[in-house]
């Protein structure tokens, strides 16, 4: 079994992964890169406050993840609710 780090390092990245999946699942209809790179921005911010020096890479890593999760939603789209019929 894996381990994560202790302290704030272990618990921050937990948390940043539970935070921006659930920004992901929330918004997944309106999901584009700008809206994808904002949720990951976002959620590394808060985990990340004391690693200013590492914010550039973070911002390298969120445009990657925006535009892979932007790729993969177009790939595998989920199933969408069918619409009610028209009445005539």
């Amino acid at each position: 079994m894996a381990r994560t780090a202790p302290g704030f390092l272990g618990t921050s990245l937990r948390h940043t992964a539970v935070v921006i999946g659930f920004e992901v699942e929330r918004n997944w209809y309106r999901l584009n890169v700008i809206v994808a790179f904002l949720i990951d921005v976002i959620g590394l911010g808060k985990a990340l406050v004391g690693s200013l020096g590492f914010i550039p890479g973070d911002l390298v890593k969120a445009a990657i993840a925006a535009l892979v999760a932007v790729t993969l939603k177009r790939a595998c789209p989920i199933i969408e609710a069918r619409q009610p019929a028209a009445a005539d």
